[in-house]
């Protein structure tokens, strides 16, 4: 989805957390990263562009409260 940019800074840096973030909190990690599906890893990357895309609605490397819990809600579970 569209959102209105403000400020790039820390996209990239927010991207690699919310995809870390998404992996992590449904079991990845070194040892059986490679058994991620397909699915798994398009949901884990639009999560992360999601994150990235929310860091650039704001001036500075920063996130919105709201936005943030609204990702963790959606992406995370919490």
């Amino acid at each position: 989805e569209k959102v209105a940019v403000a400020d790039t800074v820390g996209a990239g840096d927010t991207f690699t957390a919310g995809l870390l973030a998404f992996l992590l909190r449904r079991g990845y990690g070194k040892e059986n990263l490679l058994a991620l599906s397909r699915e798994a890893l398009e949901e884990a990357l639009r999560a992360a562009v999601a994150l990235a895309a929310l860091a650039c609605t704001v001036r500075g490397a920063g996130l919105p409260e709201e936005g943030l819990r609204a990702w963790k809600a959606r992406f995370l579970g919490d």
